[in-house]
């Protein structure tokens, strides 16, 4: 307590009060405090010595850098955690509470149209009306790949209409279009002349033509992570200001298949004033337009003063496409579908009147959704405007409808062309102005007919959400690399690290078009997914290639090459979760693993890779080759045999932010007690075909249950079917019991690519006849391997010498084996205690953890929701939560259950516009942590979010942004370390990105995006000590980054396009709960 005390004055050290202090003391007592003090700052030197790099010199003050390592030895009490207080958020809605007002009796077999048609007719028949402007919006709706892939929609239908897009608005001064998919503007932008580009930008420059939203592609909403999200609005954002000039102030959001309470936010901190979106459950579209609440202000759950609300527009009806947007009635919609209806006629007026007033009366009805007197009509759909003729028929016919339209002083309406930013403009301008409601929360599940609930798509081509996270995480892992790198190369002979750009730019341009909505999603057709997997797979190789560049640049202090004898992780690893292709010779000389931490926190885990060699020895190459304990496991074969060539080599690894840290490999000859035991159910003829490996094996009888342990948790598993039945927390001595089982539900007629449709509710549990078991005993971990013909899973729990959060949750690593079933819908499911009612919590794209209901009015699949990844099921005393690597789809069917599906394959068909149903899926992984926090002072028990405990926040960074290695040889010789962080960052701040913005051909200059976020957290957990304390105010740029502070520092909007103040790099950088902020940081020439 005393040694504390000590600290805490030493924190924010007064000579003269210290000196004083010592000249009051009796003898004793102040020679116990010089004693005292001497014994810190030789403890501080040790730790200096430790983790100073042999080839780097700190640049920091040296006083700031003892204290900071002061602090780090003396943990911080979780009795001191301050955590973020929940506030109560007033709005005049909550979408998890809409079903409650929604009676669905009378829905039948279509969902109730917006007004019925006694009110229509009075509606349309009001003898004086009111003043009316309608703006006819013509967009085309182009996904980037879909029934065809991206480069074929781009030839055969989007260069068309670009093309004649721009000869008929250079034509029409008075005809407007929107455009959203800047991906698609990109690749005609390529082929375009010089004098076409200069049209083009005048047409944006004018108005003519509205660019919306201006990211790469229209995002999903469900599976994407905020990482992504943000990745791919700043790189179109970025192109269009170089390009265009352009700055999208709208959001156009009309097809991704519901809509994410976090997205808007994220729309707004790129300053966005407003936006539009389309696919919601069409009974909540019935009751928002029923009470005029479909433009509302859309609030975060979180921002009790509002201020990061931002106006949103629904659309009423069913589709976005023109036969659905001018009014209830499509059949009267359809009649105005040109050029394929040939029944108007300009010029005959007693003519142009009967066929005129319908439309006129749909735009009345469509109004009376609505508080105000404006109002905007998509016109177009999928691909439309695609031919000379259509364009022409379009103009024409709609010219001479307005015109009519604007000639009937008693219908008392003004129509015209018009763009999104002219509709948003005219809302802003009314006189009196509009109050319009606050609304919080987020619209899923999706449904456009009655049972048809779009929850299958969060988990349909697993395979493939999990390469998409991959990706993800070696983007940032290749950014972060290359900007230092980058900055490093300025005071050296490096240019060719400037030369990778291109490559970081395509690898992330592949990326953000797998954000597409019907490319995360799963919804595609199998070419198509195989092109989407072509990309990603190059842009795995590509991202490689830049971080090896930069490895060799940050650890060499003069150019040289030899980045090519590094060897990075290979991409068959991801696609063959068996390695039966991959693994890692050990040569006599050695192999050399260098460890890249991305997270700007320290971090102490185990990293796993599959060697050629039993016998290792594991070497930390920065501590005169201080010997790491490790473990040899085995590696499986997709049968659940030992492979004999191969081993699985795990050792602790210990990093500071941001940093290179090397360790060597060595094949030894000695006998190594570094293998793990094995107990096994296999049947007596798989134990004889084991007896060459390297383990020891015994029989594990099925009679008896085997305990998991480690400082933090006793976990019990039944060893007939490997699943987990208990888990006992040590700190208080708290025990859960659990019922985990791997379950299937078999497709119904409708389960489909986007529907989730079983045959019938309840799930067959799988057999565990079928079912072999293996204990694996170690020293660093140990685990229970289950091998079922559908799947094979993996419970592990690791040892205390690594990261508490690790200690305290269990690792679920699954493998779906799907590609012989003819019709499974696989789910992993645990039954627990916790009264957690009819509520689940599952995060929004990564930001926060988001309050969902199961409704008894709504069929089952309506109960299943987006889990990007995390899902939590909780009481006043417990909080059960599943972390997980990839997006999937969770539900809480009853009290206590949690549910997450793994892999689905069926044969049928949901109707949905793919036209066929999904088999034979590759073998697929999923990694989970499971953790278990009884909670004390609980505060958040029913309320619309929570924020997770900091032990939570680190699970979800360890599956996020995992440790990154590469190896290399005894040919290549490269120092052992480079650590470009003086400090960690406070517990609270996470990183989002740090990017370069602009292509750089030689090293003069750089400007980078610094995107930093202060997340929310929650004390009450009975989690031990919290690894951290809180700095915000004393952090600043200038001693963020050893290497160099930069020479110019601004705050920007989310996408860098608007500035919002110029900081100096000495700045405080001063951060809210829940903020967002972004950075662009500029280096100079040296």
């Amino acid at each position: 307590m005393a040694a504390r005390h000590l600290v805490q004055m030493v924190y924010e050290p007064d000579c003269e009060m210290l000196v004083n202090m010592a000249l009051n003391m009796k003898f004793k007592v102040r020679l116990i405090f010089f004693v005292c003090v001497a014994m810190i700052l030789l403890m501080t030197f040790f730790l200096y010595l430790r983790e100073s790099s042999p080839t780097r010199v700190r640049k920091a003050d040296s006083g700031t850098f003892f204290l900071s390592k002061i602090k780090s030895f003396f943990p911080v009490s979780s009795e001191k955690c301050s955590g973020t207080l929940l506030v109560n958020v007033t709005a005049d809605m909550q979408t998890v509470n809409i079903w409650d007002s929604i009676d669905l009796i009378s829905a039948g077999t279509k969902y109730k149209v917006m007004f019925p048609e006694e009110n229509s007719k009075k509606a349309a028949g009001k003898a004086s009306p009111s003043p009316l402007t309608v703006l006819i919006i013509p967009h085309s709706h182009n996904d980037p790949g879909w029934l065809r892939t991206l480069d074929d929609y781009f030839s055969t239908s989007t260069k068309k209409i670009f093309d004649l897009m721009l000869e008929k608005l250079e034509a029409h001064p008075d005809m407007r279009m929107v455009w959203a998919e800047t991906v698609f503007l990109a690749l005609w932008y390529e082929q375009a002349s010089v004098e076409n580009r200069t049209s083009l930008k005048k047409l944006v420059d004018t108005g003519q033509l509205d660019l919306v939203t201006g990211g790469w592609v229209m995002p999903d909403e469900a599976s994407t992570h905020y990482y992504s999200i943000i990745d791919q609005l700043i790189e179109g954002h970025q192109w269009l200001a170089r390009n265009l000039g352009a700055r999208p102030r709208i959001n156009w959001s009309i097809d991704p298949f519901g809509h994410s309470g976090t997205v808007p936010h994220l729309w707004r901190l790129a300053n966005f004033d407003g936006m539009v979106i389309q696919r919601i459950h069409q009974a909540i579209k019935d009751y928002l337009g029923h009470h005029k609440r479909l433009v509302f202000h859309w609030r975060q759950i979180w921002d009790d003063k509002g201020y990061h609300d931002i106006l949103c527009h629904t659309m009423p009806y069913l589709s976005y496409d023109t036969t659905a947007t001018c009014g209830p009635d499509s059949n009267v919609c359809r009649k105005y579908l040109f050029p394929y209806n040939q029944e108007f006629m300009a010029g005959d007026r007693a003519r142009l009147e009967a066929f005129v007033t319908p439309l006129y009366e749909q735009f009345r009805l469509h109004a009376e959704n609505y508080q105000h007197n404006v109002i905007f009509v998509p016109l177009g759909g999928d691909f439309q405007w695609v031919s000379l003729d259509e364009f022409d028929s379009k103009y024409s016919s709609y010219t001479e409808i307005m015109a009519y339209m604007n000639s009937r002083s008693d219908w008392n309406i003004k129509v015209r062309f018009g763009t999104l930013t002219e509709y948003f403009n005219l809302l802003k301008q009314a006189s009196p102005p509009v109050r319009y409601p606050t609304v919080t929360g987020d619209f899923f599940v999706y449904s456009e007919i009655p049972n048809h609930y779009w929850s299958g798509y969060f988990t349909s081509r697993p395979l493939d959400k999990f390469l998409g996270r991959e990706i993800q995480a070696l983007l940032k892992v290749a950014d972060i690399l290359y900007c230092l790198a980058a900055i490093h190369a300025r005071t050296g002979s490096h240019a060719h690290v400037f030369e990778n750009y291109k490559l970081l730019e395509v690898a992330r341009r592949n990326l953000a078009l797998y954000q597409h909505h019907d490319a995360i999603t799963g919804t595609a057709k199998p070419h198509v997914v195989m092109d989407y997997e072509i990309r990603l797979s190059s842009s795995f190789n590509q991202l490689q290639a830049v971080v090896k560049h930069a490895v060799v640049t940050l650890l060499r202090s003069h150019a040289g090459g030899g980045e090519e004898l590094l060897n990075v992780q290979p991409f068959a690893f991801a696609f063959d979760p068996f390695h039966s292709r991959s693994r890692h010779e050990i040569k006599p000389a050695g192999l050399k693993v260098v460890v890249f931490n991305p997270s700007a926190f320290k971090r102490a885990e185990l990293i796993s890779l599959v060697t050629d060699k039993d016998q290792i020895e594991v070497n930390e190459s920065r501590l005169s080759n201080r010997k790491v304990a490790h473990q040899i496991s085995p590696v499986w074969s997709a049968r659940g045999n030992i492979l004999s060539s191969r081993f699985e080599l795990s050792f602790r690894v210990d990093l500071p932010p941001w940093s290179l840290v090397t360790y060597t490999l060595s094949a030894i000859s000695t006998p190594d007690s570094s293998f793990t035991n094995l107990y096994m159910t296999l049947p007596t003829g798989h134990h004889q075909e084991q007896k060459q490996a390297s383990f020891k094996i015994s029989p594990l009888p099925r009679s008896t249950n085997i305990v998991l342990e480690n400082a933090c948790l006793r976990v019990s598993i039944s060893s007939s079917t490997g699943m987990i039945t208990e888990i006992m927390q040590k700190n208080t001595n708290t025990v859960t019991g659990i019922a985990m089982e791997m379950v299937s539900y078999t497709p119904g007629a409708l389960s489909g690519a986007y529907l989730f449709w079983p045959r019938i509710d309840t799930p067959r549990i799988l057999s565990t006849d079928e079912v072999n078991v293996v204990h694996v005993q170690g020293s660093l971990y140990s685990a229970v391997k289950v091998v079922h013909p559908l799947f094979q899973t993996v419970l592990k729990v690791y040892n205390s010498s690594t990261e508490e959060a690790l200690c305290r949750a269990v690792g679920i690593d699954n493998i779906a084996t799907l590609s012989e079933s003819r019709g499974d819908e696989l789910v992993m499911r645990f039954k627990t205690d916790v009264q957690n009612k009819d509520v689940l919590y599952t995060d929004g794209n990564g930001l926060g953890m988001v309050k969902r209901r199961r409704f008894p009015k709504l069929p089952m699949p309506a109960a299943y929701y987006p889990m990007t990844s995390a899902v939590t099921i909780q009481d006043e005393h417990m909080r059960f939560t599943v972390h997980s690597r990839q997006p999937h789809g969770a539900a809480s069917l009853t009290p206590g259950s949690l549910e997450i599906m793994l892999d689905r394959t069926f044969r049928s068909d949901d109707g949905k516009g793919l036209g066929e149903g999904i088999q034979q899926n590759p073998p697929a992984p999923s990694k989970f942590f499971l953790l278990i926090e009884p909670m004390e002072n609980r505060t958040s028990q029913n309320s619309d979010y929570f924020h997770p405990t900091l032990q939570s926040l680190r699970l979800g960074d360890v599956l996020q942004s995992p440790l990154y290695y590469l190896t290399y040889g005894e040919s290549l010789d490269l120092p052992a370390t480079f650590n470009p962080q003086l400090f960690d960052l406070p517990c609270d701040a996470n990183v989002v990105s740090f990017r370069p913005l602009e292509p750089d051909t030689e090293p003069k200059g750089l400007r980078t995006a610094f995107i930093l976020e202060k997340r929310g957290y929650e004390c009450g957990a009975h989690t031990g000590t919290v690894q951290c304390e809180s700095s915000w105010g004393k952090l600043s740029f200038s001693s963020l980054l050893e290497l160099t502070s930069p020479s110019s520092l601004t705050e920007m909007s989310l996408s860098l396009i608007d500035t919002i103040k110029p900081l100096s790099p000495f700045d405080t950088l001063e951060l809210q709960a829940m903020d967002i902020k972004t950075y662009s940081l500029e280096w100079d020439d040296k």
